[in-house]
């Protein structure tokens, strides 16, 4: 068999399809799939660049006479005296600002983003719906639900619909690359093209199983994307279709879109901030599962990034450059006899669950080497996703459970009861996928991408190891990351399939985390050495935000590691 290292093998920034990333933010610790570990709130893993959430700091003047209030806590205001809300946003073509618009025309400007006028004080005959932004960032147009268009700074006038009976309100609009023209769009999918805007089709004229509520451009200007709030797509022109949320079943409704600067991909956002990535638009964060339900917009920041937008103005910022909050303090040492008295295992464990998820075997399916497994690119919707399935399936990539799996843990930058805690997971681990783990000692080696696959012919013991963010070429300094973890796989003919043969699971001694972070860090980035994957059902694990809560393993992460193991059956 040969050994291939998919980590090794990354270009810096992409995401690595056997590694995960967890970040903490305020108070939750962010993970992403199988990779690094990052001190925001949000969970993923994948050994992407992972990605610091955070409420949006780029705070500056506004218009209409409102100014913006921090309360305590807060990393970003709302606006307290809104006459009307928040209705959409546009970002300046640097990223370090953004316009935010209100239904009466209210402009509001953060960072970099000027003010050149607003519709506040015009009597509307309907209320504004959208904007875009000139290409130069110095001007901006306005939409109303009735087509009629309102222009300031350089945004030239090509036009409204201001006086056409419509069959259907607007509900957005986006401008053409050089500023020349722009489209609107209504809720039937109708277009509207002013100035040098060409038409390139409709949806106005099919049967919506949902309304549209948004659309974006590609970058020349040649084609436009449409999305339905069910998440449906609808692309025209030069716009490729990279992929819909049209057959999820979604918590909320889709509000808006935007396009990835180079038009290869797009990011979707539902009403509670939820976010959904096709072609090459990265998920940096999201809002999903954090109570809120008033999210309206998104728009890109700058080449690696997005914004968010409620309707009470708050926003909110993803990417992998958002500055760090301030890291939770560390459990009172008097609280380690209370969570680890003597003998008792630091994981709660809900007993063996391998052999009651009505899981069928699969070691009779065989795939072909030809095709590298398929990584995981966003959190699943269910309450489970594998961090790799095998090519052209969504069997996942899997150890094999009937031969028992070694570990070695490095505790030179562990807490005292560090080896506790990895000890407790990988039993946990044992009854929710029946694969046995035998612990084989501590070690000093830490985490790297030079870390053998195979050691005198047989598979090198899993690693895991706290160490310093930079220590090692494994865990990066300098993005927040807070732990990293993930597993190589290999081709096995006589399984025909490809299958795991080691991992390293590292959690980082820079940051002090409470021990239930700790916990549900250690689970979560094991449960990637294992081979799951983000899910975004908040209650689970797997959830890429870390939270000091859960510390077990829930319904759908057993559900999904039970599929792991014995129960799928043995390979080889």
């Amino acid at each position: 068999m040969t050994w291939k290292d998919k980590s090794s093998h990354l270009a810096p920034g992409h995401p690595s399809r056997t590694k995960a990333t967890v970040m903490v933010a305020s108070t939750l610790i962010a993970t992403f799939g199988i990779g690094l570990e990052n001190t925001s709130s949000y969970h993923h893993s994948q050994n992407t660049a992972a990605s610091v959430k955070g409420k949006n700091s780029l705070l500056g003047n506004t218009a209409d006479g409102v100014t913006p209030v921090v309360s305590p806590g807060q990393l970003n205001p709302a606006i307290s005296n809104l006459n009307k809300p928040i209705v959409g946003m546009a970002a300046t073509p640097d990223g370090k600002g953004y316009w935010l618009v209100a239904s009466d025309g209210g402009i509001f400007t953060y960072g970099d983003a000027a003010f050149y006028g607003s519709a506040g004080a015009i009597p509307l005959n309907k209320p504004i719906v959208g904007m875009a932004s000139t290409p130069d960032g110095k001007g901006y147009w306005l939409v109303a639900s009735d087509g009629g268009i309102f222009t300031y700074g350089d945004a030239a006038f090509y036009g409204s619909a201001g006086a056409i009976p419509l069959n259907k309100p607007i509900v957005g609009m986006a401008s053409t690359p050089d500023g020349k023209g722009y489209w609107l769009v209504a809720s039937d999918g109708g277009i509207f093209t002013y100035g040098d805007a060409a038409f390139y089709g409709s949806a106005g004229a099919i049967p919506l199983n949902k309304p549209i509520v948004g659309m974006a451009s590609t970058p020349d200007g040649k084609g436009y994307w449409l999305v339905a709030s069910d998440g449906g797509i609808f692309t025209y022109g030069d716009a490729a279709f990279y992929g819909s949320a049209g057959a999820i079943p979604l918590n909320k409704p889709i509000v808006g879109m935007a396009s990835t600067p180079d038009g290869k991909g797009y990011w979707l956002v539902a009403s509670d901030g939820g976010i959904f990535t096709y072609g090459d638009a990265a998920f940096w964060g999201s809002e999903g599962g954090q109570g809120i339900s008033d999210v309206v917009s998104i728009a890109p920041s700058g080449s690696n990034g997005y914004l968010l937008s409620g309707q009470d103005g708050e926003g909110y910022t993803f990417n992998k450059n958002t500055p760090l909050p301030t890291p939770l303090p560390v459990a009172p040492s008097n609280s380690q006899s209370a969570i680890n008295p003597s003998g008792q295992s630091l994981v709660s464990s809900t007993g063996l669950t391998w052999n009651s998820q009505g899981v069928s075997s699969d070691s009779g399916v065989h795939f072909s080497s030809a095709s590298p497994p398929i990584g995981q690119s966003a959190p699943a919707a269910g309450t489970f996703g594998f961090l790799e399935t095998q090519p052209g399936s969504s069997l996942p990539v899997r150890y094999n459970p009937c031969v028992p799996i070694h570990y070695v843990v490095n505790t030179s930058e562990a807490p005292s009861w560090g080896l506790s805690l990895i000890k407790s997971a990988f039993a946990e681990l044992h009854d929710a996928t029946g694969i046995t783990f035998v612990f084989d000692g501590t070690t000093a080696t830490f985490p790297s991408s030079t870390y053998p696959g195979w050691q005198n012919g047989t598979p090198s013991p899993i690693l895991v190891a706290w160490e310093h963010n930079g220590q090692t070429n494994y865990l990066p300094a300098g993005h927040n990351y807070v732990g990293m973890g993930g597993s190589s796989f290999t081709y096995s003919s006589s399984a025909g399939q490809y299958e795991y043969i080691t991992g390293q699971a590292a959690i980082s001694s820079s940051y002090n985390l409470s021990q239930g972070q700790t916990i549900n860090l250690a689970l979560h980035e094991l449960g990637h050495v294992i081979g799951l994957g983000h899910t975004s059902q908040n209650s689970q694990i797997m959830y890429p935000y870390n939270q000091s809560n859960p510390t077990t393993y829930q319904s759908g992460d057993l559900a999904g590691l039970a599929r792991l193991g014995l129960a799928a059956g043995c390979l080889d």
